[in-house]
């Protein structure tokens, strides 16, 4: 992003959201420090479901996020809103950076798409990703935030201030979604694909409800991230993913264990 072009942002008219439905806030969930479960199920069983209802990997995980929260609270004042993370590496042309290079698309679970069929559904997810991840659509997105983000480094003069201004805007962005999924996508390398036993994507810093999705041979590999003591969401995707036929297995549920780095 430190070579995204510079723009007037004066001339820019900033996004306007939402804040949408909170299970800390207003499922009244208990706030909790991160924990993890890692959850493995058949790539075939899910693919085959995927594929009939005409759904990705990733746009189905959040489409039964969306659907098990709206049944268990039906009565809200607020949206569902899921936010499904792409890769904007494409997009930028930067398609071998080693930063982290993401971009966002918001899935809304309105009340016109929980009276469609699932598999329209899925249908509408699935366009509304590939609407969101067009090249241009992302890359001035991006350079939105590029400027912004050198903005604030410019407003804040310490180091104490620079803190204090982006934990803000990150508090501010939780609350834009509901839950969130990202997608790592299939295992591209098969010489060494069979000498993976388990690939599980745990992240320090997550919503408070993140899925983290990655394939590697023949299975998939879920790693569910909360940020709240219940485990009412957990539990009904799991039914959900029994109802409809696909195995899966709990490896563990652990509290997040990523390294940590104190700073400097």
């Amino acid at each position: 992003m430190d070579y995204l072009p510079e723009i007037d942002l004066s001339n820019v008219a900033t996004p306007s959201y939402t804040p949408a439905f909170s299970l800390e806030k207003d499922a009244g969930f208990h706030t909790a420090d991160l924990n993890l479960m890692d959850i493995e199920i058949s790539e075939a069983d899910f693919l085959k479901y995927t594929s009939a209802n005409d759904a990705s990997p990733g746009t189905m995980i959040a489409l039964l996020n969306a659907r098990v929260i709206d049944s268990l609270y039906p009565d809200r004042d607020k949206k569902i809103m899921g936010s499904y993370i792409i890769n904007a590496r494409p997009m930028l042309g930067a398609s071998i950076t080693h930063h982290n290079c993401v971009s966002t698309v918001f899935l809304d679970y309105s009340d016109k798409i929980r009276n469609m069929p699932f598999d329209r559904q899925c249908t509408v997810y699935r366009g509304k990703t590939f609407i969101q991840s067009d090249s241009e659509r992302v890359a001035g997105a991006m350079t939105f935030s590029a400027n912004r983000n050198r903005l604030m480094l410019d407003s804040a003069p310490t180091l104490a201030e620079k803190y204090d201004v982006f934990a803000r805007s990150l508090s501010g962005g939780r609350l834009l979604f509901t839950y969130m999924v990202s997608y790592v996508g299939k295992w591209k390398y098969k010489a060494v694909e069979e000498y993976i036993s388990e690939f599980w994507t745990h992240v320090p810093s997550a919503n408070a409800l993140l899925t983290e999705v990655a394939a590697v041979g023949g299975r998939i590999f879920l790693t569910v991230h909360q940020r709240f003591e219940e485990d009412i969401i957990i539990q009904s995707l799991l039914d959900e993913l029994k109802r409809n036929g696909i195995s899966y297995k709990v490896h563990k549920h652990i509290p997040a264990d990523n390294a940590h780095f104190p700073s400097p």
